[in-house]
């Protein structure tokens, strides 16, 4: 059974060749255009495909910015200045003076005192001494004094001794590895620096 959509053309054919037993010559060729157009614009077909578009061509930006062509690349953001050059600042002028330190120790107490600041070795020593005393020591014996640098007082369970060395931190554990290579408990009893004093002039 054919599609009515395909009648159409047919009967429009019809019609017209009755219309042409009473109609002259111009209503003979209306209707010929007529069928012809319903011939070549059936109901229901399907419009030409559009034609593919063009993808836009792009191009790369000194930034790294993909743009279309023929469009301004965006200005660069600002740049920021460098950091002011450290301009080094000249020493002060004066010296370096040694600085003396010394440890009094009271053996009947086990007790310690240590002093810093002073010029000279033997004044560092009686200053150690006086406040040994000071402090109530009846027996107080001189122990060590050092300068320009830091002690350590290290004691273990069957003797102790003072080590030095330029920093506070290499003076106890040299101190420590030493007593444990011989002895047990061992343990810091005091430690104290005595770093070289600037005078300007």
């Amino acid at each position: 059974m054919a599609h009515p959509i395909c009648l159409r053309p047919i009967q429009a054919v019809r019609t017209a060749a009755k219309s042409m037993k009473s109609i002259g010559s111009p209503a003979l060729v209306f209707a010929m255009v007529f069928i012809g157009s319903l011939a070549s614009d059936p109901v229901g077909a399907k419009p030409p495909p559009e034609p593919p578009r063009e993808t836009p061509a792009y191009e790369q930006c000194p930034d790294g910015t993909m743009v279309p062509k023929g469009q301004f690349c965006p200005y660069p953001p600002p740049r920021v200045p460098p950091p002011p050059p450290v301009i080094a600042q000249p020493p002060l002028p004066g010296e370096w003076r040694s600085n003396w330190g010394a440890v009094a120790i009271d053996t009947a107490s086990a007790r310690l005192v240590s002093v810093t600041g002073f010029a000279h070795m033997s004044a560092a020593e009686a200053a150690a001494l006086d406040d040994c005393r000071a402090a109530g020591g009846l027996t107080c014996v001189f122990g060590y004094s050092y300068k320009d640098m830091c002690i350590a007082m290290i004691e273990g369970d069957r003797s102790w001794f003072f080590e030095s060395a330029a920093h506070v931190e290499d003076a106890v554990r040299t101190g420590l590895e030493r007593c444990r290579s011989g002895q047990a408990e061992c343990r810091v009893r005091l430690s104290a620096c005595a770093p070289p004093i600037f005078i300007p002039y």
